[in-house]
């Protein structure tokens, strides 16, 4: 995966690059995109959130755990790490109920 400015037409972005028979977890892959874009424009995404965008934000997320590490400054890498005891967890709770291990 690799990711890159990205300006056309007034509109910036980032470009991402998977090769498409990569396994990815969708949801870290998300809060690196998220982590670079508020980086790219210098902690402004993240900060400026306020009112229905916020309240929003934390509905997608969970909570507000998320902005309040980007906000610290908490890299994206420590934030996805911090959820591995959770996922393992999870993994072994659900394996006596999938039909196709």
């Amino acid at each position: 995966m690799s990711y890159t400015s990205y300006s056309r037409g007034g509109a910036e972005g980032v470009r991402l690059s998977i090769n498409p028979r990569t396994p990815a977890n969708i949801t870290a892959l998300d809060v690196f995109l998220l982590a670079e874009i508020n980086r790219m424009k210098g902690g402004s995404v993240v900060r400026n959130m306020h009112g229905g965008q916020l309240s929003l934000f934390n509905k997608v997320y969970g909570s507000d755990s998320l902005r309040n590490d980007l906000l610290r400054g908490r890299s994206p890498v420590a934030i996805v790490a911090s959820w591995r005891g959770f996922e393992d967890g999870f993994r072994a709770k659900r394996q006596k109920y999938l039909l196709y291990p």
